[in-house]
């Protein structure tokens, strides 16, 4: 069922929405700022965290607008993120808690329907080109809807989001990106329900996460924009079970 507000999609024991109230979502009671496991500084407002969320490893990219990427830049999307600490850290051992995680595809039985928003689009090309305040056609021309990822199970994509936001599937990894265009705002990533996880994004920045599911099965991935009232901002998420095709 497909709607100006969301997408419900169903598929082998998946449910994957994307949606927008008129009103923020709230952070709960129990939400909290999570320790990074690491923080590669690249330059002043620039920087790739590293955390552990349960049995997630989750790998966060964070720049002023403007700032390209380096994970896109090094073709390190969807990466484990061992590799990614590795060729952003060459002279530091690997930390060993980035080596738990199992990446690549689940077995068949434990795979989710193949699905799609109808609302995605397609557009091409560099985040490395964007020089100035990000505007909806700008982060359209990044390339951040138009991912591959093996075995989807869900993508959104919304220019010019307004007040909150939400994106959830059951699926093995989920990646998320976010832009302001005006103000700052928080996002929230909860796994299987549990307690929220939270990254800041302020004015004139914007935000990569990647979820990389290292137990066994499959895990419901829920993000949320809150805090967002009156602000605006780009988003896209994907949700999939195998690995990202460059």
């Amino acid at each position: 069922m497909n709607g100006k507000f969301g997408v419900i999609l169903f598929g082998a024991a998946t449910l994957a929405l994307a949606g927008c109230s008129a009103a923020p979502a709230e952070s709960g009671a129990d939400g909290q700022a999570q320790a990074p496991l690491k923080v590669i500084q690249l330059s002043e407002g620039h920087s790739v965290e590293f955390y552990r969320v349960g049995d997630a490893i989750v790998v966060s990219e964070v720049g002023k607008l403007g700032t390209p990427s380096v994970i896109e830049a090094k073709g390190l999307k969807g990466a484990a993120p061992a590799k990614i600490f590795a060729a952003l850290a060459p002279n530091e051992p690997i930390l060993p808690e980035l080596l738990a995680e199992s990446v690549g595809d689940v077995p068949a039985g434990e795979v989710a329907a193949e699905a799609s928003s109808s609302e995605a689009k397609s557009f091409s090309g560099d985040v490395a080109q964007v020089k100035q305040a990000v505007t909806s056609s700008d982060f359209l021309a990044s390339g951040v809807c138009n991912y591959t990822f093996t075995q989807l199970v869900f993508k959104d994509c919304r220019t010019n989001w307004s007040n909150g936001y939400f994106a959830y599937a059951t699926a093995k990894n989920s990646y998320f990106s976010v832009a302001s265009a005006s103000g700052a705002f928080q996002v929230e990533l909860r796994q299987n329900g549990g307690t929220p996880f939270i990254y800041p994004v302020v004015n004139n920045q914007w935000r990569t996460i990647s979820s990389i599911w290292g137990g066994s099965g499959v895990v419901q991935h829920r993000w949320d924009i809150t805090q967002a009232s009156g602000n605006t901002f780009h988003v896209s998420d994907y949700f999939y079970n195998g690995n990202y095709v460059p």
